[in-house]
């Protein structure tokens, strides 16, 4: 809700933040020491701060209560600790009840403030100091509400996927109310927070309905309040979903909405449901006996008249009905407004316009939906809504949740297949004679023999979208590369035109390489190109012969720190003994290799973006240690001066680099990957404004695998599962609940059976994969079937190792096969089919979970990252240990395989523009990325909390190789403009070019725009040259953020041979009234009436004070 508990921490440099907490004692609230905290014994009379950025890495958030209790202890004063969300926290239990010192949790932003006061001693005799105030209560203005609360539990429902659930939101946070008595320091009210505090909020409301109208039904007053319900916050801005990365709500999170008591007191039109209607439903759903009443289909609730629509499994189309009762003015009409959900095309009946009339005799009308499917692959949810308005007070709104499924019961689709061959060929048996394969589970097709005639006839067939003769076609790519349109073999293409990279030399910063690999062999090589400087650095396993003319150098970098720590099976040369360099390596170079795959999966041929660069390697990353920071900024020295025209660095940590500033300074491009600690906000790294800093998306190829119960249901889910008893033949189920699903509880018992796990409703924990598949495997069991979120941290060479499959599968499907379990009198059975390669039938791109997301903390000016590439199960070269095996090329996943995809099209683009600048390479890679997906939807981010994705996930968007190529404009920077900028943030002391005021990147000639603190007006200036034809005339198209006005000045720029760079004003003003508000976002488009849009993306954050904590 809108009441707030303001503190305000004090710096000794007079700087002042503002967080949120219960701060009910003066221990702090006079200047003390501020001290970053250690277990040392030094905090006695000192705030201890803890800033510990390499918590990002583990995902998992320090304890506060412990940290804070163990200061108490030492004699420390208060605890500043930084945290996601403060939702949890604020209660009285334990910050007021258990703790003796103050304790206030932060953002990450805010932490790397205070971390670099800390930090910036003038000299020894430097103390920095802080005071805490007591705590306020705010009320109203201050900041946006209300906000889905983090805690609280998501849709769809794993148990009845086709009620959307919850049904709506209330207030659950910091909620007071009577305390049990005895209580703390005898106060009879207390704090909490919960869904336990929200329902009570709607019982009461209930209450207060039932009084006024007494006779409503149940469901009569559930519509009401639903269709009701408000979907915008008391600044008039879409609701918010409090997260580790902050969405707009939709459905899944609030319903139809926060509850709106008034209105629900009148909400024109009810749908109503008798009790017998319901008894349909349970009966046939709920497992109990079904009687003559039970009409409704299992798994079927479309003409259940909920005041909501969930589709599940939408195929191609569907209808439903619905019934609403006039309880408002006896004479009214209603118009229908509806907002169909993306990817479907939606109508509703009476015809257009629809409109429905009520009277004194005509109180109860019924309408029909329709919604049809305008897109052909695997879906995600889409959302939309459907309202009624009398023209007056009333709108009557539900909330729609849709999903496209082409996943069908795999022998129904058959069978049709073969009722359709057999209706053309006159018989089943010849039908099944012709039929050669079945298409059954990413979508519905056969092929069969036919004549011309027969496949005439069933072109014409009203079912029938297409009738093909068989082609045979060559083998694949590993699918990333042609997935972002370069494909090798087009004579026209961007890779032959840039002559595939050739003598672009791309400098890779990494755990070394693996000289051996096909991918770096130099058949067909000529010398290295007569600039290059570099030398061949020999050890154990790496002899000169190593480097050749593909592998043109290779240095390795250690410390004494580091050799003391390292793993034992390192080897003291550029060798690859982890195997990260080595498929990062190939994937930004490698040479083209056929008839590449990994034990028959993703089979095809295998390349680097850029596969005639050459490649210099520099080890300074070591198992069991990591990349020692001194050691990475002495090869990238050696870089600078080896030769290399691209910097490729798949690693980060917490803080910058600021020696990346001289590379670009050089005119060298430096891509780094964003990090794996999503989907948390304010986790990515690498965001100095000079670096290309990229996020990780999937690509359309799938691994899919079909389980099949006992009953024959069948369930389509990804994995690898290449042998195995459990393709050819049933096993019976092992089944495990809750905490009973660890790898210590596995026992002999499950010997050739498929262990299933099932954990209900608590899913804060994932359980342990790959230990209890060991486990299962040693007790002789035959499969694992385990839910899970997502697989793309899933699908990687480790699930190969296995001895048996591994099958995770989604909450809904978890229940179905629980289900199963429960309702089987006998033994139930499961069996998995063999992995599957599949391209083009799941929707794609979408970011990867584990992409780091925006905003940056340490730089919230600017928006990072900057672009979004292929980072899972990539198909890259393989170390030694590897290849001896037989397996060449491997699978990764994560922003270090991302990386190296957009280093590679760097050097197309290079060999295509040899001029460029870093700057004008960055500017084309974002200017022309892609927001929609191949099924022409808006791209989405993969999360717990799947959501359609926004700059802070993969910044401009998903990289586009061929209209990067092609600009039309490029926003170029100056290295001295970067080094105004970096000499006021970065620490080195400002010289006399330092001009930009600290924190403010406004005017840095950015491809990008992050206002991360508007409180009314910005102005901004943008510069652009044009690369494309001399004579242009180019249109903005604006997008502005939501609660926000947008203006460009001029609107039009025209160029010419004489008149190449332009310059235009950008202004953003806040619309709303002042408040502290979330992070929205646009876009600004130049358009010349052709090919070229260029597009940048901008992030606007309505504040009344900069300094407040950006967590809720």
């Amino acid at each position: 809700m809108d009441r707030s508990f303001p503190v305000v921490i004090t710096l000794g440099n007079g700087e002042k933040l503002v967080a949120q907490s219960f701060v009910l004692l003066e221990t702090a609230s006079q200047f003390s020491e501020i001290q970053k905290y250690t277990d040392e014994d030094t905090v006695k009379g000192k705030i201890a701060f803890c800033f510990m950025g390499e918590m990002l890495n583990n995902k998992q958030q320090t304890s506060y209560p412990d940290v804070t209790t163990a200061v108490a202890a030492k004699g420390g004063r208060a605890v500043i600790l930084p945290r996601f969300y403060t939702e949890t926290i604020l209660q009285d239990d334990p910050i007021i009840t258990d703790l003796d010192i103050p304790f206030v949790p932060i953002d990450y932003e805010m932490a790397q403030r205070i971390d670099e006061y800390i930090s910036n001693g003038i000299n020894d005799n430097y103390i920095p100091r802080a005071k805490i105030s007591l705590t306020q209560t705010t009320i109203g203005d201050e900041i946006s509400a209300p906000k889905v609360a983090v805690f609280s539990s998501r849709g769809p429902s794993s148990i009845y996927p086709g009620v959307l659930k919850p049904d709506i939101a209330a207030p659950g946070v910091s909620i007071l109310a009577a305390a049990q008595i005895p209580y703390y320091k005898g106060v009879s009210y207390h704090f909490d927070s919960g869904t336990s505090m929200a329902c009570p909020h709607i019982a009461g409301i209930i209450a207060v309905l039932k009084s006024i109208h007494p006779k409503w039904s149940p469901a009569a007053l559930k519509s009401a309040i639903m269709t009701t319900a408000l979907t915008y916050d008391n600044n008039g801005m879409p609701i918010q979903s409090n997260g580790r990365v902050q969405k707009i709500a939709d459905p899944f999170d609030y319903g139809a909405g926060f509850v709106n008591p008034v209105m629900a007191a009148d909400p024109g039109l009810i749908y109503d449901i008798t009790a017998s209607d319901y008894l349909k439903f349970f009966n046939c759903m709920g497992g109990l006996d079904s009687g003559d009443n039970c009409t409704t289909a299992k798994g079927s609730l479309t003409d259940l008249n909920l005041p909501s629509i969930a589709i599940p499994s939408l195929r191609t189309f569907q209808a439903m009905t619905r019934t609403v009762t006039n309880v408002g003015q006896v004479n009214a009409m209603y118009k229908a407004f509806f907002q169909a959900p993306a990817g479907v095309e939606m109508a509703v009946e009476p015809p257009v316009p629809p409109v429905l009339v009520f009277n004194k005799d005509r109180r109860v009308q019924s309408f029909r939906v329709t919604f049809k499917a305008t897109r052909k692959v695997q879906g995600d949810y889409s959302f939309g809504s459907l309202a009624w308005h009398d023209g007056g007070s009333h709108w009557v709104r539900i909330p729609i949740a849709v999903r496209i499924r082409r996943h069908d019961d795999a022998d129904v689709v058959t069978g049709s297949h073969h009722d359709m061959l057999a209706s053309v060929l006159g018989s089943k048996e010849v039908a099944l004679e012709s039929i050669v394969y079945s298409y059954r589970h990413s979508f519905s097709g056969f092929a069969a023999r036919l004549t011309e005639a027969q496949a005439s006839t069933i072109r014409g067939l009203p079912d029938v979208i297409s009738v093909r003769e068989n082609q045979i076609h060559r083998l694949h790519t590993s699918r990333s590369w042609d997935f972002l349109g370069m494909d090798y073999r087009q004579p026209n293409g961007l890779l032959a035109k840039a002559k595939y990279g050739e003598d672009i030399i791309i400098g890779v910063i990494d755990t070394g390489i693996t000289p051996e690999s096909p991918s770096f062999a130099d058949d067909g090589y000529g010398p290295p190109p007569s600039k290059w400087k570099g030398v061949c650095q020999v050890g154990p396993s790496f002899k000169a012969k190593s480097c050749n003319r593909k592998l043109i150098g290779a240095r390795w970098y250690i410390d004494d720190d580091t050799l003391r720590s390292m793993s034992k099976d390192e080897i003291l040369s550029p060798r690859d003994v982890v195997g990260h360099g080595t498929h990062t390596a190939s994937t930004a170079g490698g040479n083209i290799i056929h008839n590449a795959s990994i034990l028959g999966l993703a089979a095809g041929t295998v390349r680097g973006g850029a596969p005639r660069a050459r490649v210099a390697t520099y080890k300074t990353c070591w198992n069991g240690v990591g990349c020692s920071a001194a050691s990475q900024l002495k090869a990238i020295d050696d870089a600078i001066h080896d030769g290399v025209d691209i910097l490729s660095l798949s690693l980060g940590g917490p803080f910058e680099d600021p020696g990346t500033l001289h590379v670009v300074a050089k005119g060298i491009p430096v891509v780094y990957s964003a990090g794996n600690d999503g989907p948390i906000a304010q986790t990515v790294e690498n965001s100095s404004p000079w670096l290309l800093t990229v996020a990780a998306a999937t690509m359309d190829r799938s691994f899919p695998v079909v389980i099949t119960l006992g009953n024959n249901d069948k369930f389509v889910a990804q994995s690898f599962a290449i042998s195995g008893k459990t393709s050819s033949q049933f096993g019976e189920i092992q089944f495990y609940e809750r905490e009973d699903c660890s790898a210590e509880n596995i026992h002999n018992t499950v010997k050739g059976k498929i262990v299933f796990c099932f954990f209900g409703t608590k899913f804060d924990s994932e359980p342990d994969y790959y230990n209890i598949t060991k486990a299962t495997s040693e007790k002789g069991g035959i499969g694992v079937i385990l839910p899970k979120y997502n697989t793309d941290t899933l699908l990687g060479d480790t699930l190969l190792t296995l001895p048996i499959p591994l099958v995770a599968v989604d909450y809904e499907i978890t229940y179905r096969i629980y289900q199963y379990i429960k309702e089987n009198d006998g033994t139930p059975k499961v069996k998995i089919s063999l992995t599957q390669t599949t391209i083009g039938k799941v929707s794609a791109p979408k970011v990867a979970a584990f992409s780091s997301r925006g905003p940056s903390y340490i730089y919230p000016g600017v928006l990072k990252p900057d672009i979004a590439a292929p980072g899972v199960t990539v198909l890259a070269a393989a170390p030694k240990a590897f290849m001896d095996a037989g397996i060449p090329y491997r699978f990764d996943s994560g922003t270090s395989m991302s990386c190296p995809h957009v280093s590679g099209i760097i050097a197309v683009l290079k060999s295509l523009h040899p001029k460029w600048s870093p700057a004008a390479l960055k500017s084309a890679i974002m200017t022309t990325a892609l927001t929609y997906d191949n099924n022409g939807m808006p791209i989405q981010a993969n999360g717990k909390v799947p959501k359609i994705a926004d700059p802070f996930d993969y910044g401009a968007g998903v990289v586009n190789p061929n209209m990067a190529a092609d600009p039309g404009l490029i926003y170029d920077i100056e290295p001295s403009d970067y080094f105004k900028f970096f000499n006021c943030m970065g620490g080195l002391g400002s010289a006399d070019n330092c001009t930009t005021v600290k924190g403010s990147l406004a005017d840095l000639n950015l491809p990008s725009i992050a206002i991360p603190n508007l409180r009314t007006f910005q102005a901004t200036t943008r510069t652009v040259t044009n690369v494309g034809q001399a004579n242009a005339r180019y249109k903005a198209f604006l997008y502005p953020p939501a609660g926000v006005e947008m203006t460009v000045d001029p609107p039009v720029l025209v160029f010419s041979k004489e008149k190449k760079v332009q310059s235009f004003k950008v202004t953003i003003k806040a619309t709303g009234r002042p408040i502290q508000g979330d992070y929205s976002f646009g876009r600004l488009v130049w358009h010349d009436g052709g090919i070229h849009w260029v597009r940048i993306p901008i992030a606007v954050r309505i504040v009344i004070e900069e300094i407040y904590s950006k967590i809720s």
